[in-house]
């Protein structure tokens, strides 16, 4: 009898999940006689032996192996943990190839796979494997329970047969899965019995896959063409588009790259029906405004709800979250936060837009709902990515301008018709002073250049089956088409770790996303200047320096006026941390934690040269009072804590989930300082506040607390009939004690009407879907304290403080509250080839919260109150997907979207009392366009209006209530 043994002795050995490191003595001993007498008495010595040190199923490894002997696995196993095997070479001559596959598991788990359907058994003892024959099936699995799993081996192919990696396999109502490799290869362990896998990958549909004992598998996944199937983000949880009952748009990854963005918000334009995006400016770096199905209140901004990887993001200009007083503002307007979000970090933005979809969110949802994810790292090789991109901007149309001959006979006739003489302080400069042959085309000088930008981002990422990371780093430059050194640039960085234990019942996972960015723009938005300046305006004088008119004080030199200048420096920080624990099977807590910052420090200069110094020498004023210098600083702390309890079980034929959870926001914004300073003597000492003759600073603080209460329950019948509830318990501290808290909830439901047996037979309809959805939606967008009597500091007499009162309380404002109604139909042809949607919906907000018009004999100007007032939105919503070829090595598909939308002011009872009287009109939109309707001029060249009320005169009242002249002219 031949017998191997080998024995091996560590000195030190140091090992963590990230680096394996070991310094190992190895000693190649003969065999013992230990050793010898263990085989020769036979195996019940064995198992009454009593094990000391580790046990087989606390040692893990990492060991690929691809048709290897089995000598290979156990030398393998030997120099990895200085464990060793004994054996008889006759009991393992005959024994087939094994495979394994990457990642780390304990030795006993490799062994029992291999050894799964064969006589030999293992035994430990010590640091000893001994290898031999089982003599009965039953004694040996009374000894070792790990025979009751097995491992399942398959291979996963695309529709063309070819191996598909990454593809999800998961053990429907366990914790058990794997992915498949880059050829194609899985590997799972089951419990004995029959069970179901869920097959999913994106962009194929899902399947599930009945198995019963058997070791090897081949599953052939199908194209999902109208990614039905694709995982949707939702509101503190996830569906599909075949499952959903409310309405969401996903925006993929995909989509977003193609797109050279600085915004992330800029790849929704034109994707997504229903909601309009526009942008303040055409700067880099402005706001983007978005409307989600028209605009529901009279007041407020009517934005959506931003969630940044289950972070509540503010959506608006940091600089306005304190107040919108002293607020510095660029040729930009307003800034947007989300600039700080790196575009190839997206992993999707799902728009949640109807009741059933928003109601979750409570009444931080009213205006529809935005959900940002970020990508995140996965399991398998670790990927170093570099992306790059660079390209040019130019102004796509000029407007068409006067030359210089027609322009100064336009303004000629003008001075004509008015009876009046062109003269040097005023627009008839043009005539008397400058030359009538002169022509400059301002638009070409202003905003004809070329605008640069470069995007720069790498990414690195990997991971195992149970730890994944993710770390980006991006640097964005962009230049205006203005003359200047003006640009926006930004830094980012993303990171983000996720954990799971081995059995999937703990998950732990944590991101970071970080940014600066600087942008330096003029103070005024120069295009103004670019289209009405006169065409024949000097720009310099003999000697080169910048032309100014000694005799116009309004004259302007847009090139000199650029080095008004505002920078923005800005930096953000979003992190959040979950951790998910289940507890039971079925039933699972969840803990989401999330600390978001905005800062932003504003710097305003104002020089004497950017002016008419011209006018102010020749008339001996001093500059000193026009230089100026501004300087604010603005941030936002926002704190948020979200734990839930999910469970989820079977029920009579359908699938039962439940979600209970709370929510706690608190979000302090503060303005430190806000410091104008004035007076400097010269342009060179702007900025240094010792010599500012004036100095004034400002400072103020709000802070937002926001508590809830929130609950779902799916009702899932064969993935044919669903039902789906939401109910929302929200309190704000933006209302008084009497009405601080508010109730709100939505029901939606869907039936997949392909499912039914009197439609199998349809080979032309693949997929059908009617849902609807119903529900309540509050709203608390007002102003901090609004509810309560607040004061101001002021000063008296000889910079003497004091305080005043700046507000009228008012305890009884209550919440605006949106009724949304939607029904819509989801269809497929032709093998989900061709997919359309057409949804109809009906939004009714009341309750408006206002700022109502008080008389100034009151004390105040407004106070805070509920209007009597509805706003109606109405509107369908077109969706038409086609992909018309669909192979391996060519892909092309279209998309189209259309919808309307038809918001008006259906009731105000007592409108005819109110200021609101000369604003708004029932049955008009809110933003309606009213003008006089021109019927010519006179013999005296006065321009003539419609006098459509009859009284005689033309006045600036509406037409529709008979107070006045303007005629409405559409929204």
């Amino acid at each position: 009898m031949k017998l191997r043994c080998k024995t091996t002795m560590f000195d030190s050995e140091k090992n963590s999940s990230f680096f394996h490191l070991s310094k190992k003595t190895i000693m190649i001993m003969r065999i013992s006689l230990f050793h010898i007498f263990l085989l020769t008495c036979g195996t019940h010595m064995i198992f009454a032996t009593e094990m000391s040190g580790q046990n087989l199923e606390s040692i893990s490894v990492d060991i690929e192996l691809h048709n290897q002997d089995i000598k290979t696995l156990f030398k393998t196993i030997e120099s990895k943990t200085g464990l060793l095997f004994a054996y008889q070479p006759q009991i393992i001559k005959d024994f087939p190839k094994v495979t394994t596959p990457r990642g780390r598991r304990s030795v006993s788990d490799i062994l029992n796979t291999v050894f799964q359907g064969s006589n030999l058994v293992y035994k430990q003892v010590d640091k000893n494997v001994v290898i031999y024959k089982k003599e009965t099936p039953k004694a040996i699995a009374k000894e070792d329970d790990s025979e009751a799993n097995y491992m399942l081996s398959g291979k996963v192919l695309d529709e063309n047969g070819q191996p598909l990696p990454g593809v999800s396999i998961a053990l429907v109502g366990g914790n058990k899965q794997g992915v498949s490799d880059f050829d194609g290869q899985f590997y799972i362990e089951l419990p004995s019995g029959k069970h179901v896998l869920k097959v999913s990958y994106l962009g194929y549909k899902t399947q599930e896959v009945t198995v019963q004992n058997q070791t090897s598998i081949t599953i052939k996944m199908q194209p999902d063409l109208a990614k039905l199937d694709e995982i949707v983000v939702i509101g503190y949880g996830t569906t599909t588009r075949r499952t959903s009952t409310g309405s969401v748009v996903k925006i993929t990854s995909e989509d977003i790259e193609k797109q050279p963005v600085t915004n992330i918000l800029q790849t929704l334009q034109g994707r997504t029906p229903g909601v309009f995006v526009t942008q303040t400016s055409g700067y880099a770096g402005s706001d983007m405004n978005i409307s989600i199905r028209g605009r529901n209140f009279i007041a407020g901004n009517n934005l959506p709800l931003y969630i940044v990887d289950g972070v509540p993001y503010i959506g608006d200009d940091i600089k306005e979250q304190v107040q919108d007083q002293n607020v510095i503002r660029g040729a930009q307007k307003s800034t947007s936060p989300l600039n700080i979000i790196n575009p190839n970090d997206i992993e999707s933005i799902e728009i949640l837009k109807d009741a059933d979809a928003t109601a979750i969110y409570g009444s931080r949802g009213a205006n529809g709902v935005v959900l940002i994810t970020t990508k995140k790292g996965k399991g398998g090789k670790t990927e170093f990515t570099i992306t790059t991109n660079s390209g040019v901007s130019e102004v796509a149309h000029m407007a068409k301008t006067l030359d210089t001959p027609t322009y100064l006979n336009m303004l000629q006739t003008a001075l004509n018709n008015n009876g009046d003489v062109a003269d040097v302080d005023s627009n008839g400069i043009a005539i008397t002073d400058w030359d009538p042959n002169a022509y400059t085309n301002w638009q070409k000088k202003l905003i004809g250049g070329t605008a640069n930008f470069n995007n720069y981002s790498a990414s690195l990422k990997g991971g195992n089956e149970t730890t994944s990371f993710l770390l980006s780093g991006a640097y964005h430059k962009e230049t205006t088409v203005v003359p200047g050194n003006f640009s926006y640039d930004k830094f980012s960085t993303n990171f983000n770790v996720n954990h799971s234990t081995l059995d999937r019942k703990l998950k732990i996972g944590a991101s970071v996303i970080f940014a600066v960015d600087n942008n330096k723009l003029p103070f005024f938005d120069i295009t103004t200047y670019a289209v009405g300046t006169a065409p024949n305006r000097p720009l310099y004088n003999a000697d080169g320096s910048y032309y100014w008119s000694p005799d116009y004080f309004s004259d302007i030199n847009p090139l000199a006026a650029l080095e008004k200048r505002v920078d923005d420096k800005g930096l953000n920080l979003i992190t959040s941390f979950s951790l998910q624990y289940e507890i039971a099977k079925g039933l699972s807590f969840k803990t989401d934690l999330g600390y978001g910052r905005a800062q932003m420090q504003t710097k305003q200069f104002m020089p004497g040269s950017a002016t008419n110094h011209a006018y102010a020498e020749a008339n001996d004023q001093s500059l000193n009072f026009q230089r100026s210098y501004t300087v604010s600083t603005n941030n936002t702390n926002n704190f948020t804590v979200e734990p839930q309890l999910n469970y989820t079980t079977e029920l009579w034929k359908g699938n039962l989930t439940a979600l209970v959870g709370g929510s706690w926001q608190n979000r302090k914004s503060e303005m430190p300082s806000y410091v104008n300073s004035s007076g400097y003597s010269a342009d060179n000492l702007i900025g240094n506040l010792g010599t500012a003759e004036s100095i004034t600073a400002n400072n103020g603080s709000v802070e937002y607390k926001y508590i809830s209460l929130f609950s779902r329950l799916n009702y899932n019948i064969q993935n044919r009939y669903i039902l789906n509830v939401n109910f929302r318990r929200d309190g704000s501290s933006r209302f008084g004690a009497n009405n601080r808290f508010g109730n709100f909830g939505s029901v939606g439901a869907a039936w997949v009407f392909t499912q039914e047996k009197f439609l199998n037979n349809l080979s032309w309809l693949s997929f059908g879907k009617l849902r609807s959805s119903y529900g309540e939606i509050g709203s608390d967008e007002i102003g901090d304290y609004q509810y309560a009597e607040t004061f101001d500091t002021r000063n008296y007499g000889n910079g003497n403080a004091s305080m005043a009162a700046a507000r009228i309380a008012n305890p009884n404002i209550r919440w605006g509250l949106t009724k949304k109604f939607e029904a819509a139909l989801d269809l497929s042809f032709l093998n989900d080839r061709i997919s359309f949607t057409a949804a109809y919906y009906k939004n009714t907000s009341s309750n408006q919260l206002v700022n109502y018009t008080l008389s100034a004999q009151a004390g105040f100007t407004t106070y805070t109150a509920n209007l009597p007032a509805e706003v109606e939105n109405k509107g369908w919503e077109f969706t038409l997907g086609t992909t018309n070829i669909h192979t391996k090595n060519l892909n092309w598909s279209t998309s189209f979207n259309i919808s309307t939308n038809s918001n008006k002011l259906v009731s105000f009872p007592g409108i005819e009392f109110t200021s609101y009287y000369s604003q708004y009109v029932v049955g008009r939109p809110l933003g309606s366009r009213y003008l006089y309707n021109f019927t010519g001029v006179n013999a005296a060249g006065i321009a003539q209006f419609e006098d459509v009320n009859g009284d005689g005169r033309i006045s600036t009242g509406y037409a529709d209530t008979g107070r006045g002249d303007r005629k409405y002219y559409g929204p």
